[in-house]
């Protein structure tokens, strides 16, 4: 993504600093992904294996997602995780 400063940045050294500054790091990857059109962003994270993503436009697509509903990430209502 062209910003690993944001890795060696003491706002989000640790959990705790990420937890407190956690809208600030927001603000950040909001501007930094709105910069480029969605099939910029799914040509960098195609290449990475290491990352789940699936693009969805609207939160229908999130909850019918395949791969999310195989990996139990997203589970159906009265359905409890065991």
């Amino acid at each position: 993504m062209g910003q690993e400063n944001l890795l060696a940045d003491p706002r989000f050294s640790d959990p705790t600093k990420l937890a407190e500054n956690r809208p600030q790091l927001t603000a950040i990857l909001d501007g930094i992904f709105g910069s480029q059109p969605m099939a910029h962003w799914n040509e960098v994270f195609s290449g990475n294996s290491r990352h789940l993503r699936s693009p969805c436009v609207m939160p229908k697509e999130v909850i019918n997602d395949p791969q999310l509903r195989a990996n139990d990430i997203i589970v159906s209502a009265g359905r409890s995780r065991r």
